[in-house]
């Protein structure tokens, strides 16, 4: 790469998207052990519920793979454009870097104190929907 822009804006999508499978990961593995009584006792106790779970699992497993293609896309933009990335290419990222900062955090706050949709896949508050929409846009 040209510039340390264009590694920055790689790297850190790719982090972003190793620590969305990291909450995914950790999301699915406390599903599965969800399954088990003497684990879903406990979660049970400490008010965590699968209804809490499957959106955080679902929701991670989805960002990682953005995030890992948003990565590449940087990436590649920046071998093939002669000038690399430009100024309002870094003023996007870095918008679409904060909303999905704010989105995710929002998402695992909030469905661990209970505060969910009830939708299936996507059980968060349908605020973080704008916001990782903003992201997008």
């Amino acid at each position: 790469m040209k510039d340390s822009l264009e590694q920055r804006a790689t790297v850190t999508m790719l982090r972003l998207g190793f620590a969305a499978i990291g909450v995914a990961l950790l999301a699915g593995l406390l599903s599965v052990l969800y399954y088990i009584p003497f684990f879903a006792n406990g979660f049970q106790a400490i008010g965590i519920s699968l209804v809490t779970l499957r959106p955080l699992h679902t929701t991670f497993a989805h960002l990682w793979i953005f995030a890992a293609s948003i990565a590449f896309l940087y990436h590649y933009v920046a071998r093939q454009r002669p000038g690399g990335l430009d100024a309002a290419d870094t003023r996007r990222f870095k918008f679409q870097t904060a909303c999905w900062i704010i989105a995710g955090g929002g998402v695992i706050v909030t469905l661990l104190l209970g505060i969910t949709s009830g939708r299936e896949y996507l059980g968060f508050h349908p605020a973080f929907s704008a916001v990782f929409l903003a992201g997008w846009l």
